[in-house]
């Protein structure tokens, strides 16, 4: 018996105990069998049968091209697609070669067929991921329009920055650009997780209507326009650089600019772990020359480098358009690594920082957190100083400085981390906006803002109509905060957790400026007075309160427009970031509590 007699042999006793499940097993079976039979022809003898031959050749030479094709990343670049139709070639070939009249051509026409098909899966192995390129789809605008910037600090909490009562987690230069800017007092995310909170940021559009809820799961929806899209359409420049997982182009955050890179340092071999050992049990052969464990996140100095090589070849080529600039840093999450001289600084300031966590258990892992933010700062500084040359003193360029989300350090027995937590510590985000001229330098602005009102106040800067402007919450221009009439005040918030992964522990809640009401998807409800404590369920004191906002909430969802959902297939690519930054079943570095 050949030596893929003896595997689909051994696959056939094992399949009804394997945890994939027979079928998926008979499937791995039949194209490992298929490998063999056609790099050893020693299963010749197999074919003697002519019934059986044809139809067991047929069914077997199918396989490998069926496999790879289920692969959908290797059908995205020339060399997966090479491999793929290099399968089909094989499969007719070994169907061909079951007739005896063939039978002599068979030793020399299965090697012949692999060679080519191996070399492209070898050169698909080896190549760097594609980067999101296109040319500008209108001319450069007809009257000069400022430059526009949107730099997000992932997972940075406000209460923990000195700009916002906070001590212990020093940002210099974040405090200087400050200085020249708007400081909202009050910015709230509608999310707790990356992608939902940058879509917003990016759609103006509430989770339930753009339909990336949860991440990588789901994506934005292809009907909702995107700031980069039409400020493209309005002949800017636009170029995004992003530094984690949840934000990759595939979930729809490449759309409208003509460079985004989502790239990750990989190792050569990379890409055959997203075939994976348990599918090509032979791929377990090369197991000493795998990473551990590929990288699912870029640090803030290679954002950077991208960042302003885009800045340098438009300076370069002449280009005066305006440009449209999206800088994604994620160093603030966990795990937190800082460098040891940031690590250092903020333990001397230790004794004194403040909040404190609320898990003392968590204060160490809040102590480093503080580091790496301000590392972050002294990181974000570099591109600052970027922006300055470009546009010294920034006359002409609107930067708005803000985070997707908070971290939670024992809040609601939430530690090192945000996805299941509405509470302030995820919510109350930084917002910083400097507006072209430091115009309004310095102001407070106390009332309520949101992610929403980000898309509006791009748009507003750039000249362009606002497509949601008459839609259900929709966000306003946060330049109003300069006029005379100012922002709306008493201004009530919608916010959901709702990572897949949660089940009926996903929850929405509703913020008026003294009430926080929160509803679980299975059912349970709780009334906070958010600034007062989030510790103590006051709804069984004020019922009434709980069901007015309940009430509120669920007319402002009814009334939302429903887009096209998105979903996204998950590879095992996909399930092993969501898995190594805590976004799944298990993640490290997590726990929650009741």
């Amino acid at each position: 018996m050949a030596l893929g007699q003896y595997e689909v042999l051994l696959y056939f006793l094992l399949s009804p105990f394997l945890p994939a499940g027979p079928w998926a097993r008979l499937f791995t079976a039949t194209a490992s069998f298929a490998v063999y039979g056609t790099l050893f022809p020693l299963l010749a003898p197999l074919w003697r049968l002519r019934p059986a031959r044809w139809l067991a050749t047929a069914f077997i030479a199918a396989m490998p091209a069926f496999y790879l094709s289920s692969h959908l990343q290797l059908l995205r670049d020339p060399f997966g697609l090479a491999a793929v139709a290099g399968c089909f070639v094989l499969g007719v070939g070994v169907l061909f070669a079951a007739s005896p009249r063939l039978d002599r051509w068979l030793r020399w026409l299965l090697p012949a067929a692999w060679l080519p098909t191996l070399l492209a899966l070898a050169l698909w192995f080896m190549a760097a991921e594609p980067l999101y390129e296109s040319d500008p789809s209108a001319p450069a605008p007809s009257a000069p329009r400022p430059n526009l910037v949107l730099v997000s600090w992932d997972t940075v909490r406000a209460d923990v920055l000195d700009l916002w009562g906070g001590h212990g987690a020093p940002t210099p230069r974040l405090d200087a650009l400050a200085a020249r800017s708007l400081v909202f007092d009050d910015a709230v995310a509608h999310a707790p997780i990356t992608g939902p909170s940058h879509a917003t940021m990016l759609t103006g559009l509430h989770p339930p209507t753009h339909g990336l809820r949860s991440n990588g799961d789901t994506a934005v929806s292809p009907e909702a326009l995107t700031l980069p899209e039409l400020l493209d359409r309005a002949g800017y420049r636009t170029g995004g650089f992003v530094s984690a997982y949840p934000v990759k182009g595939k979930f729809g955050f490449h759309r409208g600019f003509q460079r985004f890179d989502d790239r990750f340092a990989k190792t050569p071999l990379y890409r055959l772990e997203q075939l994976g050992a348990r599918n090509f049990w032979w791929l377990a052969l090369l197991g000493p020359l795998m990473p551990d464990e590929p990288e699912n996140t870029i640090p803030a100095p290679e954002v950077n480098a991208r960042a302003v090589a885009w800045l340098d070849e438009i300076e370069a080529a002449g280009d005066d358009r305006p440009f449209f600039l999206f800088v994604h840093y994620y160093d603030a999450h966990g795990p937190y690594e800082p460098a040891p001289e940031w690590l250092a600084r903020a333990e001397e300031l230790a004794a004194e920082a403040h909040p404190k966590a609320v898990d003392p258990d968590s204060e160490k892992g809040m102590l480093r957190y503080r580091a790496e933010i301000s590392q972050l700062d002294a990181d974000f500084g570099v591109l600052l100083d970027r922006l300055e040359q470009a546009d010294p003193g920034l006359r002409n360029t609107l930067v708005v400085v803000t985070s997707d989300h908070g971290e939670c350090f024992g809040e609601g027995g939430i530690r090192y981390n945000h996805v299941p937590s509405l509470y302030e510590a995820t919510q109350h985000v930084p917002l910083v906006v400097h507006l072209p001229g430091d115009e309004g330098a310095g102001r407070r602005i106390a009332e309520t803002v949101t992610h929403v009102d980000l898309f509006p106040t791009f748009l507003a800067a750039a000249g362009v109509p606002d497509p949601t402007a008459s839609l259900p919450g929709a966000g306003v221009p946060l330049q109003l905060a300069l006029g005379d009439e100012g922002l709306p005040r008493q201004r009530e918030v919608y916010m959901e957790a709702w990572q897949s992964n949660l089940g009926d522990q996903r929850l929405r809640a509703w913020r008026s400026p003294e009430w926080k009401a929160v509803r679980w998807k299975g059912g349970r409800k709780e009334l906070w007075q958010w600034r007062e404590s989030e510790s103590e369920d006051v709804s069984s004191e004020r019922p009434d309160v709980l069901e007015e906002l309940l009430e509120r909430m669920r007319v402002f969802l009814e009334a939302l427009p429903k887009l096209k959902r998105q979903t996204v297939q998950q590879d095992a690519e996909g399930a092993q970031a969501l898995q190594s930054l805590g976004y799944a079943d298990g993640a490290p570095g997590a726990s929650v509590g009741g």
